[in-house]
């Protein structure tokens, strides 16, 4: 139960606060996230309700590679649930027998060089297929690998709510983006690393206000 709670909750919040975070720290993201979603600043929460629907939040792409790159430079778990190796095999040198348990370290993938470009910055253009970012670092336009990103796990049993977890959070983000000022302490924004929920970095308490319509 308490695993369910935590991979349904936690996870989420987790990501939304990182991702509002972030966009804080970085005004040009900030500004061109304002940009695509102007046509929310003067509805009131009532036709919000109705507006922002999955369709909606669909026609925002820079609002996906937000969601997208606050979920790799932030993800909420750092390594995937545990797999069970079938056969014996050797991985990166290493060997491993069948029956092994094993788990897969996430943020080694995240913030592989060879794979990102400037991996420790929040570039939410590393998704944009027109970016200069979205292929590997080298200027050889090659594509990166598929695991290269990967805060649900992957394979056939990866997170079952993947798709409800990327539509809660760009949902949150884009209302709360809209809608709230946040303040972090300049500290807390200067430093190199931010992490959230459980095992939170994060100085309490940061300073909101309602925007003006």
């Amino acid at each position: 139960m308490l695993g369910l709670l935590f991979a349904g909750h936690e996870t989420s919040s987790h990501a939304i606060s990182s991702t509002l975070f972030f966009l804080s720290k970085y005004p040009e993201a900030a500004e061109k996230l304002s940009k695509e979603l102007c046509d929310l600043y003067s509805k009131s929460d009532s036709e919000l309700k109705t507006f922002l629907n999955k369709e909606r939040l669909q026609e925002y792409d820079y609002l996906y590679y937000v969601t997208k790159e606050g979920l790799r430079i932030d993800p909420p778990a750092s390594d995937t649930l545990p797999y069970l190796v079938v056969k014996d095999t050797t991985i990166c040198g290493v060997p491993l027998s069948k029956d092994t348990i094993i788990n897969v370290n996430i943020l080694p993938q995240h913030y592989n060089p060879n794979e990102w470009h400037e991996p420790k910055k929040f570039i939410p253009e590393r998704f944009d297929p027109e970016s200069e970012f979205y292929t590997k670092p080298g200027g050889e336009n090659q594509p990166r690998s598929p695991l290269s990103w990967i805060p649900f796990s992957f394979g056939l049993r990866n997170c079952p709510g993947q798709t409800l977890a990327l539509l809660e959070i760009k949902l949150i983000v884009a209302y709360l983006f809209t809608k709230v000022n946040f303040n972090f302490d300049k500290e807390q924004l200067d430093s190199p690393y931010a992490y959230f929920s459980m095992g939170s970095m994060l100085k309490m308490p940061f300073t909101h206000t309602l925007k003006e319509a």
